[in-house]
């Protein structure tokens, strides 16, 4: 088990202890600005045209407009939490006795019979700069309480078990909450969307440049003397690093099957959550955040072959990194 603490965007200090759980999936349905002004505009309409509500309509409209902004508000408008870089797929089992979180997860109010709470991490981006200080990304993932959090007898403790999900940028101004954390508005980004932009853009060459490096994975060229494929050949070493017994079938267990190559970006998202697992295996550089500022597919690839090809040559002592 692995303890650490991080100050959180002047907010609050936490503390976390990592350890594996299982592998939960889920979804959300968003509700759209643009589908509230077309639900707006349809409830407005007549059949002369005229689009002027009566007067006596106005409470009822106004009561319904504020209940669907207060929709779209809990869709896209997330509590943020700056901790560790999160993945899609990756699990963090986390442990804080920051007052500020305490309240912030029991405001959420997990319920075995209600969708699961949500809110929004980031990391921290370091420059290579000697002298730049740290800054705060803009890119992470939403991530979801998987179970009923866990209090101590004081409630002064939470322990919450967590899974990165959807990935998303901050898309608006930061707010103060009432209860004391921030709260920030998100747009969430979807690897099959951007990737069918990508297709239809400038340059579609790229994307298929990523589907081909993403089959470099899983495949051994003929000229090759290798006789494994990079995926296979790091799951061989990474046993033999592992901190604890089954520390990689858990952490197998927990991504699910890695996307085909059809798939780049959700490919490379799951190659550095394997490389730079939670808890770290300390065997690869950090490519997470690399992977999350990362604009298109074929980045994204190619920074997940050079953090596994790396990882390879650090592990069986061709080429140490440290």
């Amino acid at each position: 088990m692995i303890a650490f603490r991080w100050v959180c965007m002047g907010l609050f200090p936490l503390s976390f202890s990592f350890c594996p759980v299982p592998h939960v999936h889920f979804q959300t349905t968003q509700i759209t600005p643009n589908t509230l002004r077309a639900l707006d505009s349809r409830l407005f309409s007549s059949d002369n045209g005229d689009t002027s509500p009566s007067i006596s309509d106005d409470a009822f409209m106004k009561s319904l407009r504020d209940r669907m902004t207060e929709v779209v508000d809990k869709e896209t408008k997330l509590p943020l939490v700056v901790a560790d870089t999160m993945l899609p797929r990756q699990i963090l089992s986390m442990e804080s006795d920051s007052e500020l979180f305490v309240n912030l997860i029991n405001e959420l109010k997990y319920s075995d019979f209600g969708p699961p709470p949500t809110f929004a991490m980031i990391g921290i981006q370091r420059s290579v700069v000697p002298g730049v200080q740290p800054t705060f990304m803009k890119n992470g993932v939403e991530v979801t309480v998987l179970e009923k959090p866990t209090f101590s007898s004081s409630g002064k403790t939470v322990t919450v078990r967590l899974q990165g999900g959807r990935r998303f940028r901050i898309a608006g101004e930061l707010a103060n909450h009432p209860g004391g954390w921030t709260e920030s508005r998100v747009e969430f980004l979807d690897s099959t969307l951007q990737e069918q932009i990508e297709e239809n853009g400038s340059n579609p060459l790229d994307l298929a440049i990523a589907m081909s490096l993403a089959r470099n994975l899983t495949s051994i060229p003929h000229e090759s003397n290798r006789t494994q494929n990079y995926v296979e050949e790091w799951l061989s070493l990474a046993r033999q690093n592992q901190r604890s017994e089954g520390q990689i079938n858990t952490l197998l267990e927990e991504l699910g099957e890695m996307p085909d190559d059809e798939s780049p970006s959700e490919c490379a998202f799951w190659i550095g959550a394997l490389i730079n697992p939670l808890p770290a295996l300390g065997v690869a550089m950090e490519i997470r955040p690399g992977l999350l500022l990362a604009t298109t597919a074929r980045e994204r690839m190619e920074i997940a072959l050079e953090g596994i090809q790396r990882s390879i040559s650090h592990m069986n002592g061709s080429r140490r990194m440290w």
